[in-house]
């Protein structure tokens, strides 16, 4: 199964990779590129939005773990609610599961194609953590062509022990 889920990795990234790009550029009116894979610069306090999706199959997990910039977030909110409402946490926050969603049903239906029987969990606000173990794959996007602010998407793909079946 490890081997199997190595092959798909690139694949992934590039499923990502247009449904992050699609989602903000044409849904979202926002200009959203993806940047060479690096190690973005962390966001000051209080200036970060996180959400995660989880997908899940008997022997298998894929969790995504998404990174927002809040300016992002906000810009983003600006195209669709008046200026203050834009700001309020919860909005911003809304945005966040609604990519989250759209990206992890883009992967789901990509992965089940290829043979996995995986379901998705509904996204939600996660905390920030650490990026993961070394089998761990970045994808970063920008919103300003700097290259440091934007969203980073994290995945991993785990092997479930013995037993555990689904959560």
């Amino acid at each position: 199964m490890k081997d199997k889920m190595a092959a798909h990795r690139s694949q992934i990234s590039s499923v990502v990779v247009s449904s992050v790009v699609d989602t903000f550029n044409l849904m979202l009116r926002q200009n959203v590129t993806a940047m060479a894979t690096r190690t973005p610069r962390p966001p000051g306090p209080d200036m970060a939005v996180y959400a995660c999706v989880k997908l899940d199959q008997q022997d298998l997990s894929a969790n995504f773990y998404f990174s927002f910039d809040r300016n992002l977030l906000m810009l983003t909110a600006a195209a669709f609610y008046e200026k203050d409402r834009g700001k309020q946490q919860g909005i911003q926050e809304d945005i966040a599961c609604a990519v989250a969603n759209i990206v992890g049903g883009k992967v789901k239906t990509f992965l089940n194609r290829q043979g996995y029987d995986f379901v998705m969990g509904v996204p939600f606000v996660a905390m920030p953590g650490e990026p993961g173990s070394d089998d761990t794959i970045h994808v970063h996007f920008s919103y300003d062509r700097t290259g440091d602010n934007g969203l980073v998407v994290n995945y991993v793909m785990e092997e479930k022990k013995a037993g555990s079946g689904a959560s």
